[in-house]
């Protein structure tokens, strides 16, 4: 390959950083485009800028944005992060480059459009309302009669804004509290989304998708704790040997909705709930598993990553093609599990004293903290105020459930952080 071959990753952020380095080792030069002035704060620290030849700063103006990329004539046009889904699919189709259905590309960004997409198509899809009007959403919820209902922006990430409603006055508060609010994407909640909450477990199942075929990557179960009030709590997130018994109604079910988004290309993150009447779509996410997991860990459980293999679905595709046809689903060699700290105390860290026994744990393979020596530490009310998480990875499914008990003791005990004006619960 020439050196003058390039590629474009809009929105390089989460787990999207990774790509770079993938695309490098094909011989590409890779340019980066930002698909905002500021980056989020949700985003910002992920962003490896140094990995980049070039920083293109998308000021709006899809033309602008345009001229200054195609004198580099890219191959290829990739999101990273959420963010970048929709405008590297509108540079790529004016560039004539592999992309999704041009015409669904607002419903693989928009959590109400995709589920009435889908129900349209005759699939299962949950029941919900988009209003910027809470007395709506009241009159809604209150003729559903299914208490509790689920509160979240259209556009946004993780669980951010995310409120599970038992009554009337819950739901309102909720609703205000994120209506005509920027959210942790840096997008403004015009209007906010309303739904029925589906009962039982919640589970992401990635995939990856070329020529319109599609390929189960891996799946992660989700555990939740409540939270404060109307939040909830993340526990841990849990990659699963795939059985084919128990999960093949679920993952049909994505197949079909990815096909109905319009995807021929690239990667998916789809959150389901398996519910007594089957699985429920939550959201489709057009991009790579977020959270930024140590890359190594995955290939060492997968022999492969989510994001090695949407960069092989555009710049080696024989070699996506060799991995992931000729098995009929996927296998671990490793479990992994991601335990997220949950901080029972508040005040200002003066010692992180539990690192040292985590690195100890048997199974331990990293660890990821958001707060530091002299950062105010918050009790863990919802999900943004977890200080970090712990990646657990091991041969053994023992193992590692005793090292996740072993933690959660250490965080009772209030011994992983010392703080100054700590307050119990």
């Amino acid at each position: 390959m020439r050196n003058d071959d390039y590629c474009v990753i809009v929105d390089a952020y989460s787990t999207g950083n990774q790509m770079a380095k993938h695309f490098k080792e094909y011989g590409f030069e890779v340019i980066h485009v930002q698909s905002s002035k500021i980056i989020s704060s949700v985003f910002e620290p992920s962003f490896r800028r140094k990995e980049f030849e070039i920083n293109i700063i998308h000021n709006g103006n899809l033309i602008e944005t345009l001229e200054q990329i195609k004198q580099y004539n890219p191959k290829h046009i990739v999101p990273g992060a959420e963010t970048g889904v929709e405008l590297a699919n509108e540079l790529a189709k004016e560039l004539y480059l592999l992309r999704n259905d041009d015409d669904k590309v607002h419903a693989r960004r928009n959590k109400f459009i995709m589920n009435e997409l889908i129900r349209e198509e005759k699939l299962p899809a949950v029941e919900q309302l988009k209003t910027n009007d809470s007395e709506k959403a009241i009159d809604w919820a209150l003729d559903l009669n299914k208490w509790p209902v689920v509160v979240k922006p259209l556009h946004s990430a993780a669980s951010d804004g995310v409120a599970f409603c038992y009554n009337e006055n819950e739901l309102k508060d909720a609703f205000n509290k994120i209506v005509n609010i920027e959210n942790s994407l840096g997008i403004l909640n015009d209007e906010v989304l309303v739904q029925r909450y589906l009962e039982g477990p919640h589970y992401v199942v990635n995939a990856m998708t070329h020529e319109g075929k599609h390929f189960i990557t891996d799946i992660w179960r989700h555990d939740f704790f409540k939270g404060n009030g109307t939040t909830v709590i993340y526990d841990k997130i849990q990659l699963m040997p795939y059985d084919r018994k128990h999960y093949y109604e679920m993952t049909k079910y994505v197949e079909d909705i990815i096909t109905i988004l319009g995807i021929q290309y690239g990667p998916t993150h789809t959150e389901v709930r398996l519910t007594n009447e089957g699985p429920r779509l939550v959201e489709v996410n057009c991009r790579t598993m977020g959270l930024s997991l140590k890359e190594e860990v995955i290939s060492d459980a997968l022999s492969y990553s989510h994001s090695s293999l949407a960069v092989d679905c555009y710049a080696n595709p024989k070699k996506l093609l060799e991995t992931l046809q000729n098995q009929e689903n996927y296998c671990i060699k490793k479990y992994v599990s991601v335990v997220f700290l949950n901080s029972q105390q508040e005040g200002v860290i003066e010692s992180i004293d539990g690192i040292d026994f985590v690195k100890g744990l048997l199974s331990f393979a990293d660890i990821q903290l958001s707060k530091n020596v002299g950062d105010h530490l918050y009790k863990t009310t919802n999900v943004e105020t977890h200080p970090g998480f712990v990646i657990l990875t091991s041969t053994s499914k023992e193992q590692i459930e005793n090292d996740y008990l072993e933690l959660r003791r250490l965080e009772e005990s209030e011994g992983f952080f010392k703080t100054k004006m700590l307050v119990k619960k």
